[in-house]
């Protein structure tokens, strides 16, 4: 492994002689726009304003995802590029190298994002599965933080992710639905949990598998959400309540439970499987209160 590090290393330096302005924006824009968060916020716009059930697949797909690409990073536990090499940093980066989580996320929601708008014009549905992607890889490498190794290790696996939910994870959710719904509960916390204990850093992911959920089937229960029903105002404002409701409680947790100690990971856990629920099950109970959006079916007693 030495000698790729040390191959991807020199594969940076070269690929650093390269002066050109609009790289170095893009790749800028990529470390602070694309992560976790801004795939959250699309995931929650698709919620809230296209289809509410295909964006709980997105966003639990994309979840998972990450708590994969966490696992599978504090296994290997390979340095970054710069921390081997200071000569090629040029933006810090905390955690471990491999795979790239900005290239599997990334392969893992736009491909997605695109299989289900089908009403897009192709090209651009291709565009933003393949060609986003890629750039976001390239755009990794090109700040020293990732080997070209770790960029398409990351490409791969989140390509495994979104492929995968085309051809079986519709299915899998469609069984998942027909069970009753506290063995749906059950199902979600093994979920959680696994990642949990696989690697102990992914505590936020894991609370918002379960958080997500936990939200998907309470707002199902209640009748669900008609999301791409009513004006584009609307949908902006049960997203924006949506998102006010998560973030109050997230930055308000985030300043209650501690950030170092033994139970940090417990406060990551909770802090993100309850901001989720209450910005998804309460951002649609208001809005529906409000008359900013519409039930699909009358709710389900217990």
């Amino acid at each position: 492994m030495e000698a790729i590090w040390d191959w991807g290393i020199q594969f940076i330096k070269g690929f650093q002689t390269i002066t050109c302005a609009p790289l170095d924006w893009i790749a800028f824009l990529v470390h602070y726009g694309f992560n976790v968060p801004a795939y959250l916020l699309i995931v929650s716009v698709f919620m809230f304003c296209v289809d509410f059930h295909k964006g709980f697949a997105m966003g639990q797909t994309m979840l998972i995802s990450v708590g994969v690409n966490g696992i599978i990073k504090h296994k290997l536990a390979v340095p970054r590029p710069f921390q081997r090499d200071p000569s090629v940093f040029r933006i810090t980066e905390t955690g471990f190298s491999t795979p790239s989580g900005h290239s599997q996320t990334a392969s893992t929601v736009l491909p997605l994002l695109a299989w289900m708008c089908p009403s897009w014009k192709k090209v651009w549905r291709i565009l933003l599965a393949t060609l986003c992607p890629l750039i976001i890889a390239v755009s990794r490498t090109y700040l020293g933080v990732h080997y070209p190794t770790d960029v398409l290790a990351g490409l791969l696996l989140g390509y495994i992710f979104s492929i995968g939910y085309m051809f079986w994870g519709s299915k899998l959710l469609t069984i998942v639905q027909g069970i009753p719904h506290s063995m749906q509960t059950l199902f979600w916390a093994m979920v959680a949990m696994v990642i949990v204990v696989f690697d102990k850093g992914s505590s936020d992911m894991a609370g918002a598998v379960f958080g997500m959920s936990l939200a998907y089937y309470a707002v199902v229960k209640d009748g669900g959400l008609k999301a791409a029903e009513g004006l584009w105002w609307q949908k902006l404002l049960r997203t924006l309540i949506g998102l006010g409701i998560f973030g109050v409680l997230y930055l308000g947790m985030k300043a209650l439970f501690p950030s170092e100690g033994d139970y940090r990971e417990a406060g990551r856990f909770i802090r993100y499987m309850v901001s989720l629920f209450c910005g998804i099950y309460y951002g649609v109970l208001l809005s529906v209160k409000l008359r900013l959006a519409e039930r699909e079916t009358e709710a389900k007693k217990a």
